[in-house]
């Protein structure tokens, strides 16, 4: 029976450190290495998946506090910190109970299943010891060992360690020492009252803060999907203006030739040098895609003196000058931190290595399809 309760004592506290071990290591593969997003019960343990905008790698980091939360709950184990597990746990309930009613019954959701059950003996192993965790301090009560004389030779008897619950008065106490302790235990129990109201105050506010930080995640999405979807229709009513001056061109260059034949009557080798939409632009131009220059227009290639063929596949770093990598290392770093910008200035080498100081300016479009970024240089001088 003791073995048991050993068992059950360790049980909640072994489970949450081989959870919070595995789920931060996979953490780590995940954010560092692209690892698969799987298991999928990692992503349930907080009822934050039902909220759209949410990725997987928020709702990971948000699963891993709650879990380090209920490990450090466990390892200071005390009737107060007993108490406060209730929370994490109930979260985690509640994640995997919303996950397991909206699911199907499939064998797919085993571990959901699984961590579901072990929760709910958790829940109630630390309910039973919550009941219990004053009665089982006990000290050891030492009895001297009382020597006898028997037959001139000395003898002792051995006597068992009792123990003692601590709660047990052995003799009465006077009504002045009774007041004291009172007095004691009263002053003990309004402190574990002013720390309770505390600790539950700092976990409303902490809870607080993450569902403000929830919705403004939810309103950084929708602001973006809006961007992307206005981005759009201004590519779309740019094409249409581009195609119209196209064709009111080829109307007013269609006229009647010295042999009787119309202009537009163009031989295939023609055909296919028809301008593209960076040759309607009297600058610099190109189109990068993922960093890699794709397209480039005749001003581009007359400002660098490359030949266009070793100008394509290439990033615009390479033709930058050594003094004018701090002014896109600039740029680079405010978009990483969140900065709307689009222009910085540079410094590029051409290829009879002179200097030029440029102004960059990169705005995303989309082109044939695809989402590129329309590079349009301008030269300083």
């Amino acid at each position: 029976m003791k073995k048991v309760n050993y068992i059950l004592w360790y049980f909640p506290l072994c489970f949450f450190v081989f959870l919070a071990i595995f789920m931060f290591v996979k953490f780590i593969f995940i954010f560092f290495f692209r690892a698969a997003y799987e298991p999928e019960f990692m992503f349930n343990l907080t009822p934050y998946y039902a909220l759209s905008g949410v990725s997987n790698l928020h709702l990971l980091f948000l699963s891993l506090i709650v879990v380090i939360f209920n490990v450090y709950l466990h390892v200071k184990l005390n009737k107060r910190n007993l108490l406060f597990s209730f929370i994490p746990t109930g979260i985690m309930l509640t994640g995997l109970g919303l996950k397991i009613a909206s699911g199907e019954m499939v064998i797919s959701n085993f571990f959901n299943y699984l961590i579901f059950g072990c929760l709910l003996v958790i829940f109630i192993i630390d309910h039973k010891h919550t009941l219990v965790f004053p009665d089982i301090i006990a000290t050891p009560k030492e009895e001297p060992i009382v020597s006898r004389t028997v037959s001139s030779k000395p003898t002792f008897a051995r006597v068992e360690p009792q123990t003692t619950p601590v709660s047990v008065i052995d003799k009465p106490l006077r009504a002045e020492g009774l007041d004291e302790i009172l007095t004691l235990h009263k002053e003990t129990l309004f402190e574990l009252r002013a720390m309770l109201k505390d600790d539950l105050q700092r976990s409303q506010d902490m809870m607080l803060k993450l569902e403000k930080k929830s919705i403004k995640m939810d309103y950084l999405s929708k602001e973006v999907e809006e961007r992307r979807k206005n981005l759009v229709e201004e590519e779309k009513l740019f094409r249409r203006r581009f195609i119209s001056s196209l064709d009111e061109i080829t109307r007013i260059r269609s006229f009647k030739t010295e042999d009787g034949l119309p202009s537009d009557a163009k031989t295939e080798e023609e055909t296919n040098k028809q301008p593209t939409m960076l040759d309607d632009f009297l600058g610099s131009a190109a189109l990068m895609e993922h960093g890699i220059l794709t397209k480039v227009n005749r001003p581009f290639v007359e400002l660098l003196g490359y030949d266009t063929d070793i100008l394509l596949d290439k990033s615009l770093i390479d033709f930058v000058a050594p003094d004018g990598l701090p002014g896109i290392g600039g740029y680079y770093l405010k978009r990483l931190k969140g900065k709307a910008i689009s222009t910085y200035k540079t410094i590029f080498l051409t290829s009879d290595n002179r200097k030029i100081r440029v102004k960059v300016t990169i705005k995303p479009i989309i082109y044939e399809g695809k989402k590129v970024d329309m590079v349009l240089v301008r030269n300083m001088k």
